[in-house]
């Protein structure tokens, strides 16, 4: 098994937020126990709670904090898909965040 750091941790629970996927798919992906998973957001205070699905706030936790960066996301009006800009963000284990600009 691999020792990971409260950092790797972190990292890992925000790759699991934007990921999409539940959280026994993550873990099944990531080749880490569920209980492990739990265990380690309770013990850096890491929020579980699912995302409203057409919500304009994100929350990403902040490295070495205990408190989470939350920002809101101004409306936009649509623009075709063809046309549209995003800012990108590839995380070491394979999580994409995309947010259209």
């Amino acid at each position: 098994m691999k020792m990971r750091s409260k950092d790797d941790w972190l990292e890992l629970l925000n790759s699991w937020r934007v990921s999409g996927l539940t959280k026994t798919e993550f873990c099944k992906h990531q080749q880490i126990s569920l209980s492990m998973f739990y265990a380690w957001a309770k013990r850096i205070g890491f929020d579980l709670a699912p995302m409203m699905p057409n919500s304009n706030k994100i929350q990403i936790a902040a490295r070495n904090a205990q408190t989470f960066v939350e920002f809101d996301i101004p409306p936009s009006p649509r623009t075709p898909l063809q046309d549209m800009k995003v800012f990108r963000m590839t995380t070491s284990y394979g999580a994409v965040l995309e947010i259209p600009l």
